[in-house]
Protein backbone atom coordinates (compact mmCIF):
# COMPACT_ATOMS: atom_id res chain seq x y z
CA UNK A 1 0.00 0.00 0.00
CA UNK A 2 1.60 3.56 -0.86
CA UNK A 3 -0.31 6.46 0.21
CA UNK A 4 0.59 10.32 -0.69
CA UNK A 5 1.78 12.68 1.65
CA UNK A 6 3.32 15.74 1.63
CA UNK A 7 6.18 17.54 3.32
CA UNK A 8 3.63 20.37 4.47
CA UNK A 9 2.49 17.76 7.14
CA UNK A 10 5.70 18.12 8.38
CA UNK A 11 7.30 21.87 7.95
CA UNK A 12 3.81 23.63 7.58
CA UNK A 13 2.70 26.27 4.79
CA UNK A 14 1.44 29.66 5.94
CA UNK A 15 -2.16 29.71 5.56
CA UNK A 16 -2.86 26.48 5.03
CA UNK A 17 -3.42 24.72 8.78
CA UNK A 18 -6.04 22.43 6.78
CA UNK A 19 -3.73 21.10 4.21
CA UNK A 20 -1.04 20.81 6.70
CA UNK A 21 -3.18 19.00 8.95
CA UNK A 22 -4.04 16.52 6.77
CA UNK A 23 -1.01 15.86 5.41
CA UNK A 24 0.33 14.81 9.05
CA UNK A 25 -2.90 12.74 9.34
CA UNK A 26 -1.70 10.77 6.04
CA UNK A 27 1.82 9.89 7.68
CA UNK A 28 0.27 9.22 11.19
CA UNK A 29 -2.11 6.76 9.22
CA UNK A 30 0.68 5.20 7.40
CA UNK A 31 2.93 4.50 9.78
CA UNK A 32 -0.15 3.06 11.90
CA UNK A 33 -0.90 0.73 9.43
CA UNK A 34 2.31 -0.32 9.16
CA UNK A 35 2.53 -1.55 12.12
CA UNK A 36 -0.59 -3.08 12.20
CA UNK A 37 -0.61 -4.97 8.72
CA UNK A 38 3.05 -6.36 9.06
CA UNK A 39 1.84 -9.61 10.54
CA UNK A 40 0.19 -10.36 7.34
CA UNK A 41 3.27 -9.39 5.09
CA UNK A 42 1.36 -6.22 3.34
CA UNK A 43 3.98 -3.28 3.60
CA UNK A 44 2.28 0.53 4.17
CA UNK A 45 4.71 3.29 2.31
CA UNK A 46 4.36 7.28 2.48
CA UNK A 47 5.47 9.16 -0.68
CA UNK A 48 5.97 12.78 0.69
CA UNK A 49 6.26 15.27 -2.62
CA UNK A 50 7.35 18.63 -1.88
CA UNK A 51 5.26 20.94 -4.18
CA UNK A 52 3.50 19.51 -6.78
CA UNK A 53 1.35 21.34 -9.54
CA UNK A 54 -2.57 21.24 -9.86
CA UNK A 55 -4.74 22.40 -12.05
CA UNK A 56 -2.14 24.45 -13.19
CA UNK A 57 -1.99 27.01 -10.23
CA UNK A 58 1.13 27.44 -8.11
CA UNK A 59 0.31 29.62 -4.71
CA UNK A 60 2.73 32.50 -4.53
CA UNK A 61 4.77 31.48 -1.31
CA UNK A 62 5.55 28.13 -3.69
CA UNK A 63 6.64 30.43 -6.72
CA UNK A 64 9.53 31.94 -4.45
CA UNK A 65 10.55 28.34 -3.39
CA UNK A 66 13.45 26.55 -5.58
CA UNK A 67 13.02 22.82 -6.02
CA UNK A 68 16.79 20.90 -5.43
CA UNK A 69 16.89 20.15 -9.29
CA UNK A 70 15.95 24.29 -9.81
CA UNK A 71 12.19 23.91 -10.70
CA UNK A 72 9.57 26.25 -8.97
CA UNK A 73 7.69 23.19 -8.35
CA UNK A 74 7.10 19.63 -9.79
CA UNK A 75 4.51 18.02 -11.64
CA UNK A 76 2.38 15.08 -11.14
CA UNK A 77 5.01 13.19 -13.02
CA UNK A 78 7.46 13.56 -10.72
CA UNK A 79 5.93 12.06 -7.88
CA UNK A 80 5.25 8.94 -10.03
CA UNK A 81 8.73 7.48 -10.14
CA UNK A 82 9.01 7.27 -6.12
CA UNK A 83 5.50 5.83 -5.77
CA UNK A 84 6.01 2.73 -8.10
CA UNK A 85 9.18 2.31 -6.52
CA UNK A 86 7.17 2.32 -3.05
CA UNK A 87 5.30 -0.11 -4.09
Amino acid sequence: MVNVGGLCGRDGVPNRAAIATAKAGIAGLTGSLAIELASKNVTVNCVSPRYIQNAGVVPAHIQRRTAPLGEVSGSPVHAVGPILIAR
